[in-house]
């Protein structure tokens, strides 16, 4: 006797809300006339239109959040909202709600059953993207400044929260640096790295461990920067305090390097002399580095973290060696620099 198949509940299926949702006539309905672009990442799906950006999140479990349940994703778009409103504040607009009705199946109207919950966001202009603009080349002096101090105004609102332990750094950079040369084939680079590292830590680890740490922006990359008159920081880390609460000089190393590899050292190094300028915060160019090879050596592992779910392995690989090289070059110009020890 042949077993039924079961059939899977459409209340609970992705892929099914995300063919609902795809329909341009779903969400903006006749204002927009394009249709709806859709981008996957890790955690959600993001859908495009004219006016509305709107975050779909993936019922996933990974070691570093799990949203599995419609609980958790409800409390995750919350805390987004509520993060991000500090330093974008007209651009989280609110929630969005999906239903279920066995007679007309999803629908935003509020009929049936309540199965799933959308960010939904104010679209910004593309071409006020930092990362579009750093690409183009087009980055105004001007506006830079006026982020940075949107950005610094920000930091100086932030509690202080105790400093970290340099134990506790060394431990995280040969856990890091242990599963990266699992994923890496060639390696020597990294053994380099991960080298000058420890150097700086064991140097500098009794500064590192009276630095003032803050809940950051945790993410802060140039595509998460929109300048013009009133620049916004989106996609602030929702999902960890314990991954936004870190040294602000160690966030804007992090963008300094991003901004790097982008083109554009000049853009970072601005964030970070108006943030030093502002704060009287005083940072010394090897401790500077320290940061910098820091969050190369992560994103060189989230990176290649790419290939285990099924990323083109040449093009994640080649970015994680990417940053590495970054990390190597930021600790050796800092050992050249006037005064180095």
């Amino acid at each position: 006797m042949a077993i039924p198949e079961t059939v899977p509940d459409p209340r609970d299926d992705i892929h099914a809300k995300v063919a609902f949702l795809v329909d341009r006539a779903t969400l903006d309905g006749e204002h927009d006339p394009a249709p709806t672009r859709v981008i996957e990442t890790h955690l959600s799906w993001v859908f495009i239109t004219a006016e509305r950006v709107y975050k779909l999140k993936k019922p996933v479990r990974y070691p570093f959040v799990d949203l599995v349940t419609l609980d958790a994703r409800l409390h995750n778009c919350r805390e987004e909202l509520r993060l991000n409103r500090e330093l974008a504040p007209d651009v989280y607009l609110g929630l969005t709600t999906l239903f279920w009705c066995h007679a007309c199946g999803f629908n935003l109207d509020g009929d049936g059953e309540f199965v799933d919950v959308l960010i939904r966001m104010r679209r910004l202009p593309d071409i006020l993207c930092l990362e579009n603009q750093l690409r183009a080349g087009t980055v105004q002096p001007a506006e830079v400044t006026r982020a940075a101090d949107r950005l610094v105004g920000f930091y100086q609102h932030q509690p202080p929260l105790p400093p970290a332990d340099p134990a506790d750094i060394g431990a995280r950079l040969d856990a890091d640096a242990d599963e990266l040369r699992g994923l890496l084939r060639s390696h020597t680079q990294l053994c380099t790295l991960v080298s000058a590292l420890h150097d700086g830590l064991n140097r500098y680890g009794g500064a590192l461990g009276r630095r003032p740490r803050l809940e950051a922006h945790g993410d802060l990359r140039p595509q998460h920067v929109y300048l013009g008159p009133d620049p916004v920081f989106i996609d602030r880390l929702e999902f960890s305090r314990a991954l936004r609460v870190m040294d602000p000089v160690e966030e804007l190393a992090y963008l300094h390097l991003e901004c790097t590899r982008l083109g554009g050292e000049w853009v970072g190094r601005s964030f970070l002399e108006h943030y030093q300028a502002y704060s009287g915060d005083r940072i010394p160019s090897a401790l500077l580095a320290f940061y910098h090879a820091r969050r190369a050596l992560l994103w060189a592992l989230l990176a290649a973290r790419h290939v285990e779910r099924g990323g083109d392995r040449e093009h994640w690989i080649g970015i994680s060696h990417d940053y590495v090289r970054h990390g190597l070059e930021a600790i050796g110009n800092a050992n050249q620099a006037p005064g180095a020890r």
